[in-house]
């Protein structure tokens, strides 16, 4: 696991998770925006090739890996990355629910019960005979449990999962959690607390 660098400036008082002035990133430009706690907030970043090495950049730069001097982190911020196992070692030691939950954070079993269709899994069901969906919601609930502020999107997915997982994580706001969701469509109904958009140059 990446160690993750993060300035926490004590002065502040307003329970400010990140502050962005704005910047650019190759043909985009991210436009400025504040986090605060208990607040989600929508970054359309919209489809196309340009959309994972745009999530890539954009997460290490919020979570501090790749600083920037338009941007400020006052709170540790986790992105709710994709698994997907692969590769020799997944052939002959498959990688499991256990095996995961040890590796990428501090969740345990009654953690996953923050989303009901993780209810079926056991400690040994493999990873990878997993359908997205769930992928997803393991991946989040393992970052929610060193953060409660998170950086997710909804790649992977179908449309009643994602709409699962927009719900629970608004029902977290109320008990102190932040969000920032990656979009890459435009057609939500679902009201965030602010929205915004990427240009290109």
């Amino acid at each position: 696991m990446h160690k993750t660098h993060f300035a926490l400036n004590v002065m502040l008082k307003n329970n400010m998770i990140l502050s962005n002035e704005g910047f650019e990133i190759g043909d985009f430009i991210i436009p400025s925006f504040k986090l605060n706690e208990g607040e989600i907030i929508r970054l359309c970043l919209y489809g196309g090739s340009h959309f994972f090495p745009l999530v890539d950049e954009l997460t290490k730069i919020f979570m501090g890996i790749n600083p920037s001097p338009r941007v400020k982190l006052f709170q540790k911020i986790a992105f709710a990355e994709h698994i997907y196992p692969h590769g020799f070692k997944e052939y002959f030691y498959p990688l499991t629910i256990e095996r995961y939950l040890k590796q990428n954070g501090q969740a345990n079993f009654e953690d996953l019960k923050l989303f009901s269709g993780l209810d079926y899994i056991t400690a040994n069901t493999k990873i990878a005979t997993l359908p997205g969906n769930q992928r997803k919601w393991l991946s989040i609930v393992s970052k929610l449990s060193l953060t409660k502020n998170i950086i997710f999107d909804l790649v992977g997915q179908d449309p009643m999962g994602a709409t699962t997982t927009l719900k629970v994580i608004k029902s977290l706001l109320d008990q102190g959690y932040s969000a920032i969701f990656l979009d890459n469509f435009d057609d939500l109904e679902m009201k965030f607390d602010r929205e915004y958009y990427i240009k290109e140059k």
